[in-house]
C-alpha cells in the first residue's frame, strides 16, 4: 500500500514537470516493472487533459465576460455558415486537436533492468517532454532514436505525428502518421494511424486519400468507427 501511494505521488509530481532525470529515470524503472501503474499515468493524463478543456469553458462563462462570449459565438456560428458554403475541407475533420493520452507511452514489453538502455531514456525524456508541453524538444527526442536505435518505429511515428498535428505541421504529421502504418504490428494500432492519417489529408485539403483511410477505418469495430462513419457522411457531402 505504501509502495502504490509512493508511486502514485511521484507520478503526479513526474506530470507536474517537478522531478529531476535521474528521478524521473527511477520512476520509469518501476513504472515499466508494474503495468498497473501505467494506466494510472495515462488516466491521469487524461484527466489532466479534460479538467484544462473544462476550465476553459467555465472561464469563457465567466459573468462578466458573457456578453462577450454570446457575440463570440455568433461571429463563430457565422465563419462556420461561410466555410461550409464556400466548401472549406478544414470543417469536415472530426480531429482538431489530438489529445495527448493519445500519445503511445514507452513499450513495456522491453524486458525489465535495472538501468535502462540509451534507447528507453531517451524514449522516457521524450514522453516527458510531451507530456509536460516542450513538445519540440519531444520530437527532437524521437528524430534521434529513429536514427540510431531499431524496434521503435510504430510508437516513435506515431507520437511524432500527433505532436506535428496539434502544432499545424499537417506535411510533416501526414509523412509520420504514414509511417506509423506501415510500421503497425497490431490492428488497433493499424486503425489508429489511419484515423489520424485520414484526417491529417482532410487539412490538406485532399478529400480522396482521406476517403480511403477512413473508409478503412469505418469498417473496423474499434473506437474511431463511429466517428469514421460520420467524416464518410460529411465528405460525401462535398
Amino acid at each position: 500500500m505504501k509502495e502504490r501511494k509512493h508511486i502514485e505521488e511521484r507520478i503526479e509530481l513526474y506530470l507536474d514537470g517537478r522531478l529531476t532525470n535521474q528521478e524521473i529515470e527511477e520512476l520509469w524503472i518501476d513504472i515499466l516493472s508494474k503495468p498497473k501503474y501505467l494506466d494510472h499515468l495515462k488516466i491521469n493524463l487524461s484527466l489532466r487533459e479534460l479538467n484544462k478543456n473544462k476550465t476553459r469553458s467555465v472561464s469563457l462563462l465567466d459573468k462578466k465576460y458573457q456578453p462577450w462570449a454570446i457575440a463570440a459565438a455568433a461571429f463563430f456560428i457565422l465563419l462556420l455558415i461561410i466555410f461550409f458554403n464556400t466548401g472549406s475541407n478544414s470543417s469536415l475533420a472530426t480531429v482538431t486537436r489530438i489529445e495527448l493520452h493519445e500519445l503511445e507511452s514507452p513499450n513495456i514489453k522491453r524486458s525489465i533492468q535495472d538501468e535502462l538502455t540509451g534507447a528507453d531514456s531517451l524514449l522516457n525524456e521524450a514522453f516527458n517532454a510531451a507530456v509536460t508541453g516542450e513538445h519540440e524538444k519531444a520530437i527532437s527526442l524521437y528524430s534521434i532514436v529513429l536514427n540510431d536505435y531499431d524496434s521503435f518505429d510504430f510508437e516513435v511515428y506515431l507520437n511524432q505525428g500527433i505532436l506535428q498535428f496539434n502544432a499545424d505541421n499537417y506535411k510533416d504529421a501526414k509523412v509520420s502518421f504514414q509511417s506509423a502504418y506501415d510500421y503497425a504490428a497490431e490492428p488497433s494500432d493499424e486503425q489508429k494511424s489511419q484515423w489520424f492519417l485520414g484526417n491529417t489529408y482532410v487539412k490538406l485539403d485532399s478529400l480522396g486519400k482521406s476517403r480511403e483511410y477512413i473508409t478503412k477505418v469505418s469498417e473496423w469495430n474499434g473506437p474511431f468507427q463511429n466517428d469514421a462513419r460520420e467524416m464518410l457522411h460529411a465528405i460525401g457531402k462535398q
